[in-house]
């Protein structure tokens, strides 16, 4: 203080946002506020209380990208990538959400869809004939 906060109240904040984040951290840890954490940890929390209604509103879809074989020059397959249509920010690249969503429930429900999605597209490609494979990425958590 003064160079960590304008008022006392912030400094208070900002010393219990270090506080548990050395509580997450484990036993006999420290912590300093940082503020780039800081405004992660505020855009985590925007991001997760969207997803909630980006589910319930079905915002996510699955795009298909080829997989080519380079010798031949065919389709072999393709790889799902999992798209956000944000109605405020428009379409987000997973790089915008998923990590995010770690060690979260969302994780799991999204990699739900993810499967659901995928299982539909790969039942169309056989009722078709189709000699395709379908890759997807799925969270650890």
């Amino acid at each position: 203080y003064p160079d960590d906060a304008e008022d006392p109240d912030t400094l208070l904040r900002h010393a219990d946002q270090a506080m548990y984040a050395a509580k997450d951290s484990g036993k006999d840890t420290y912590s300093l506020f940082d503020l780039a954490s800081h405004f992660n940890r505020k855009e985590r929390v925007r991001v997760l209380e969207q997803v909630d209604e980006a589910l319930a509103k079905k915002q996510f879809e699955l795009y298909y990208q080829p997989k080519i074989n380079y010798r031949t020059g065919t389709v072999e397959g393709f790889e799902a990538l999992i798209r956000w249509n944000h109605p405020e920010e428009g379409l987000l690249s997973p790089a915008r959400f998923l990590e995010h969503l770690e060690f979260t429930d969302y994780a799991r429900q999204v990699g739900l869809f993810v499967m659901e999605s995928a299982v539909s597209v790969i039942c169309e490609f056989m009722d078709l004939g189709l000699p395709y494979t379908l890759s997807i990425n799925l969270s650890p958590s």
